[in-house]
């Protein structure tokens, strides 16, 4: 039995073998016959297709994984039986309200509540039960007027919402509703002293409509304004709650936000949340509400091509041509990545093709650089200008020839793109697809009738900076484009110098063909055959 079974595939069907035992053997001999009596008395199992282990082996292999759970988790029940055992002791002295005992107590409940937080997925593990009850005897306003710990239990009833458990929650609110209208108001509006939240906070965030009622109707503050400039409805709006935003509305109507915070307008928008960007719009909200650097809910939607949202945006008057400080439209955020129904919705609505970033950059310059072809082709029926450059000079040729977008570079010369127009340091497009060997691009270009001889102010030419890469196709083209082998730069460099130096045999054969020079020198008296000697290929 120390054999362990497989099966393995005959012209007849698959057939049981046992491995580590010659095929002679009397075993092997009668392995169907044993695996279909171990498999009878349940001494087999298949752990895998194709795969027979004897029964122990499972056994032994439950118990690895069950002990390994039991390692990974024993410092977690380890602290639950620790909390346990001093909870009992607490227990004994609480109704002294001294001090000492309490700022105890309060780091034990602190340590359940991370606990619970930090388990809610798994929850079934926790005694839960016994947590419950500890956090609610802890939850006592008048056990000590006036103390610290006191403060720190008013907080309680947000760290329960934060938790999410149903039955903590509703005892909360049991105690609460028992109290005073006075001490209710404290609790419900009690404000963390970390971020200044309250409990409607947590429970726009994770709680539910009933929650954010019963809050609002003993007088939450919905307006409240945290640290980070968020209300309630900023996290409505992330989380896309629908019936807390409803309630939150009927007992506050601004939709606003504070300095340096985004609306939650654009919080929904970003986050392409339609039936709360609808309940917004229908609620008067601003829909050309913007941050203060200017971004707007139509911007933060058409970034994360939301086209549902974009259109109930625009339905609603949103301005399409609103700019950032930095000169960024909804436009030029859409074709960033490509959203071409979001484009074509803005397009229809008289966005403009041909505003710019403070870079200079255009719709039509990000999208080329890019390569959306189709978004390409929807600015250029719009009108946008093709020759339009960069603080920089780059064109949107220049953007998609560099990056070897050919679709994109032959729509851009049918719409009259200027082939040699050169950027602020000289570079064409040409010397882009060049340099990074876009054969197919360069062919457009020289078709088109790209001057192959066009040189930067430092003397580089594409044939220089495709010979300096190895590009063999690009150089091969550029030759028979009448490109010229002996031009140099400033140093003197030539495209024979240059590949011989980086080793590029096959670039040197094609130059030489076409008569490139062998004994010109650089500035420094340097030939190709000595800076091919000096870096090791003397090949």
């Amino acid at each position: 039995m120390r054999h362990l079974v497989t099966t393995v595939s005959l012209a007849s069907g698959p057939s049981p073998h046992l491995l580590n035992c010659p095929e002679s053997h009397p075993a092997a001999l009668d392995a169907p016959h044993l695996v279909e009596v171990l498999r009878r008395f349940r001494l087999l199992y298949c752990p895998a297709p194709g795969e027979l282990r004897l029964s122990h082996q499972a056994v032994v292999e439950q118990w690895q994984r069950a002990n390994t759970w039991y390692a990974e988790d024993r410092e977690h029940h380890a602290e639950l039986a620790q909390l346990q055992i001093e909870a009992e002791r607490w227990a004994q002295n609480t109704a002294e309200f001294r001090t000492g005992l309490l700022e105890k107590r309060s780091l034990y409940i602190d340590k359940i509540e991370n606990l619970w937080a930090s388990r809610r997925e798994d929850s079934e593990f926790l005694p839960v039960e016994y947590m419950r009850a500890c956090l609610v005897a802890f939850f006592d306003p008048e056990g000590c007027p006036g103390s610290e710990v006191t403060l720190q239990g008013k907080g309680r009833l947000g760290d329960a919402l934060w938790i999410g458990d149903a039955g903590l929650v509703a005892a909360f609110m049991a105690r609460i509703d028992s109290l005073p209208n006075a001490q209710q108001l404290q609790l419900i509006n009690y404000e963390n002293p970390e971020s200044n939240s309250t409990p409607l906070f947590s429970a726009a965030a994770f709680g539910d409509g009933n929650v954010v009622r019963w809050l609002l109707q003993l007088g939450a503050k919905a307006d409240h304004v945290r640290q980070d400039g968020q209300t309630p409805l900023h996290l409505a709006a992330f989380t896309d709650n629908i019936e807390t935003a409803k309630e939150l509305f009927i007992a506050w109507s601004h939709t606003g936000t504070g300095p340096g915070t985004w609306a939650p307008m654009v919080t929904a928008c970003l986050e392409g949340h339609e039936a709360f960007v609808r309940l917004l719009l229908e609620a008067q909200a601003e829909p050309n509400l913007a941050t203060d650097d200017g971004w707007t809910a139509l911007m933060a939607a058409a970034q994360n091509g939301h086209e549902a949202v974009v259109r109930l945006l625009l339905q609603a008057q949103a301005e399409p041509n609103l700019a950032t400080d930095d000169g960024w439209t909804a436009l030029i955020v859409a074709v960033y990545d490509g959203h071409e129904a979001v484009v074509r919705l803005l397009l229809q609505a008289q966005a403009e093709p041909n505003l710019a970033t403070a870079g200079g950059w255009t719709a039509l310059i990000v999208d080329a650089y890019d390569g959306h072809e189709a978004v390409v082709r929807l600015l250029l029926q719009a009108q946008a200008e093709p020759n339009l450059a960069t603080d920089d000079g780059w064109t949107a040729l220049m953007a998609a020839a560099q990056n070897g977008h050919e679709a994109v570079v032959r729509l851009l010369l049918q719409a009259q793109a200027e082939l040699n127009l050169a950027a602020a340091d000289g570079w064409t497009a040409l010397m882009a697809a060049a340099q990074n060997g876009h054969e197919a691009v360069v062919r457009l270009l020289l078709q088109a009738l790209a001057d192959p001889n066009q040189a930067t102010a430092d003397g580089w030419t594409a044939l220089i900076l495709a010979a300096e890469n190895g590009h063999e196709a690009v150089v091969r083209l550029l030759l028979q484009a009448q490109a010229d082998p002996n031009l140099a730069d400033a140093e003197g460099w030539t495209a024979l110098i240059l590949a011989a130096g980086n080793g590029h045999e096959a670039v040197v054969r094609l130059l030489l063909q076409a008569q490139a020079e062998p004994n010109l020198a650089d500035a420094e008296g340097w030939t190709a055959l000595m800076f091919a000697l000096s870096y090791g290929h003397a090949e």
